[in-house]
């Protein structure tokens, strides 16, 4: 038996806002066997966050969420739009209303033409919305979804490569010392006084 090493037991769940330290610490948790030591509920959120991100950025959610995500990516404004504006005793057309014009033309178009390619990714978006419905297998399972979905398209966060984390992970795990029964039951007295 393989004691479990302190990456495991005294992991600071706000590195979960980096992918990289998430994903090492789930296949840390995984070899180990050691899930208590995973916070769910925050690994989903911050995945949650990410996958909502991918899926807005193609008008995959609501018009708000797109409209917000084309402000963080372009910015305001594609341009000057006032020789567009419009203002008479009878019409007010301001620069706001044109650029809303053009996100409604892009965010239905983009609707259209991404609707049924990200089906796996909007299914696993709204189950990480409420993980606790899930037991722990569930929870295992869906977080390998959300692995996969980033081995698959390599896009949901950016540069991060799950394989080789996992080889990574799995190297350090094989090299590590055996301990005797002994030796486990220290280690988990120590965790349970702290």
């Amino acid at each position: 038996m393989k004691a479990i090493p302190d990456e495991v037991v005294s992991f600071d769940f706000d590195a979960y806002y980096s992918e990289e330290a998430l994903f090492s610490h789930f296949f840390r948790c995984s070899l180990y066997n050691a899930w208590d030591y995973f916070d769910f509920y925050k690994a989903f959120e911050h995945c949650r966050g990410r996958i909502g991100s991918k899926l807005a950025e193609h008008g995959l959610l609501n018009f708000e969420d797109f409209e917000e995500n084309f402000s963080q990516m372009y910015g305001d404004r594609p341009g000057d739009l006032s020789p567009f504006e419009w203002k008479s005793d009878y019409i007010n057309i301001t620069e706001e209303d044109i650029m809303e014009v053009i996100l409604r033309h892009i965010f239905d178009e983009s609707r259209k033409a991404f609707t049924g390619m990200f089906s796996e990714l909007i299914e696993i978006y709204d189950m990480t919305d409420n993980p606790g419905r899930f037991d722990l297998p569930e929870q295992i399972e869906l977080f390998d979804r959300v692995i996969h979905a980033q081995h698959v398209t390599e896009a949901i966060f950016d540069e991060l490569n799950p394989d080789d984390l996992r080889a990574d992970i799995e190297y350090e795990y094989e090299n590590q010392p055996e301990i005797e029964e002994n030796e486990l039951s220290e280690t988990i007295n120590k965790f349970h006084e702290a």
